[in-house]
């Protein structure tokens, strides 16, 4: 079974990349999409609906879920796997 995408936003550098499998595992997802060099609009609209943890430098105006790189590496530090968000 797969979980709805989750969409985690932040600069470059910040660390997205380097944890995403960890956020990936965490969340229960099944692969990390990484459109940090695409553009915003090409982000918001071509990403999975579920399974993906989605890297963009945007955020995305719509989508349901999707978080900021902080708040995401927070729940990674200090929240059970498998936390709803």
């Amino acid at each position: 079974m797969s979980y709805p995408s989750i969409v985690i936003y932040g600069p470059l550098g910040s660390g997205m990349r380097t944890n995403a499998q960890a956020l990936c595992q965490h969340f229960g997802l099944d692969f990390v999409l990484d459109q940090t060099e695409d553009t915003p609009a090409t982000t918001a609209a071509h990403h999975p609906v579920r399974g993906a943890l989605v890297l963009s430098t945007e955020r995305p105006e719509h989508t349901d879920f999707s978080m900021s790189y902080a708040l995401a590496e927070q729940h990674l530090m200090l929240l059970p796997a498998g936390y709803p968000l």
